[in-house]
């Protein structure tokens, strides 16, 4: 709870240049791939994640907020490990799954917010 309490002050103090980039797997955002958003936005950005099965690697490595639609229908898998690598941001409401190892990753000495998410497999590493 304090966590997501963090997060949440972190984009009040931030709104003020802040845009929302949505990524769409089915083309009704401005990118296909969550990937491709997250290299689009700049600091105190919101990458939102339309529901889907995302099959891709995530580098998250810069100060925004990546954000599913829910667990059960915004889904980040893939034959890599990690499929999810957390440096730096805020990252809530994805299930994420590896088919080889590691679902996700956190390392950095900057701010990593991890909230709500379902993680399968071996899953977690830090």
């Amino acid at each position: 709870m304090k966590k997501l309490l963090v997060c949440y002050i972190l984009i009040f103090f931030g709104l003020a240049n802040a845009r929302v980039i949505i990524a769409d797997i089915n083309g009704g955002g401005q990118f296909t791939s969550i990937q491709a958003a997250i290299n689009a936005a700049i600091t105190n950005d919101t990458v939102k994640v339309w529901p889907g099965v995302y099959v891709e690697q995530i580098s998250l490595n810069k100060n925004i907020r990546l954000l599913g639609s829910g667990y059960e229908n915004t889904i980040i898998t893939g034959n890599f490990s990690p499929t999810v690598s957390v440096s730096s941001g805020c990252i809530q409401w994805f299930k994420i799954s590896s088919t080889t190892a590691n679902g996700i990753h956190t390392s950095g000495g900057k701010l990593v917010i991890v909230s709500s998410l379902l993680v399968l497999e071996k899953a977690f590493s830090a």
